[in-house]
């Protein structure tokens, strides 16, 4: 990846923003400034041409990061959380490397043993994992155990030992966590499930275990950018126009999905300084991170995950 980075700050947040001259990124974020929302850092691993949310906080191979660390939950550590690359597994091929979604084709062994990777990377193990079995709804389920949740979209829960995972390759990976109520929940928003308020609905939830808005903190992963969402106008026709962008010389319209769901999690009553937004972009950026759209639906998943260490 080529690039540069400068730095702003705005309000006592520190902004970082890449500049990526072979892909044409650019992530000024400006208007998330403007609502004091939370930037995601973007620093260098050293030797490591990919960037990180937080490198002190991101465990890598000899080259690459395996999972990406949210600054929002450096002060909690007893929430386990974060958003996984595509780097530091053994799967060759479109799956290279570290595909964790047991759907896409590839050999279950491989698989497992990706997974035993990343979980042995946070101290936890997969047969502690939760993973919600996504149909881009805006189903939300209360989860006791570990398992797979079919149908479900969004989970939630209050037991330590268990770590809540979503699976993603351009949709957005939300993770909340209220430490003092020891509540945490995940939900995936693609552009069906935010239309849905499907993060309204995993909120909710939260809520009903004893969560807080006021105390919750939110992550938004990497996902598909405004610069790379093109959709049709039957898709733009069911989000505000405040998210809708349609440049001079684009045929069709395209979706600030990062912004949408930024503006549920505010709806909930969480505070902007409680979300933290990755200004990453999976189609942009597939050295670093899957993306479904950018490789034609022929590669892995990535996993968000989040839970409460024992």
């Amino acid at each position: 990846m080529k690039g540069h980075i400068s730095s702003a700050n705005a309000g006592g947040v520190s902004v970082f923003v890449m500049h990526n001259r072979g892909k044409g990124l650019r992530c000024t974020w400006a208007a998330a400034l403007d609502r004091g929302l939370r930037i995601s850092g973007l620093l260098s691993l050293g030797r490591d041409d990919d960037l990180c949310e937080n490198p002190d906080h991101a465990p890598h191979t000899a080259m690459h990061s395996l999972y990406l660390r949210p600054t929002i939950f450096e002060t909690t550590p007893e929430v386990v959380a974060g958003f996984s690359t595509r780097h530091g597994g053994v799967s060759t091929g479109l799956h290279a490397s570290l595909n964790l979604s047991l759907s896409m084709g590839e050999e279950a062994a491989t698989v497992h043993e990706n997974r035993r990777r990343l979980f042995e990377a946070i101290g936890f193990t997969e047969a502690q994992a939760a993973f919600a079995g996504q149909v881009h709804g805006a189903e939300v389920v209360v989860v006791d155990a570990p398992g797979v949740y079919r149908g479900v979209d969004g989970m939630v829960t209050q037991q330590p030992g268990v770590v809540l995972c979503i699976s993603a390759a351009d949709c957005a990976a939300v993770l909340l966590a209220d430490a003092e109520a020891r509540v945490v929940g995940a939900c995936h928003a693609g552009w069906r499930g935010t239309v849905a308020r499907i993060v309204v609905r995993t909120m909710a939830a939260m809520k009903r275990l004893g969560a807080s808005p006021a105390r919750v903190k939110a992550y938004v992963s990497p996902c598909i950018s405004v610069a790379n969402f093109e959709v049709g106008p039957e898709v733009a026709a069911q989000f505000k126009s405040t998210f809708i962008r349609q440049d001079p010389g684009q045929a069709k319209p395209h979706v600030d999905l990062k912004a949408a769901v930024a503006a549920q999690l505010e709806d909930t009553g969480i505070a902007p300084a409680h979300i933290e937004i990755s200004p990453r972009c999976t189609m942009a950026d597939t050295d670093t991170f899957f993306s479904h759209r950018a490789e034609n639906a022929r590669t892995g998943r990535m996993l968000g995950f989040v839970g409460l260490r024992g």
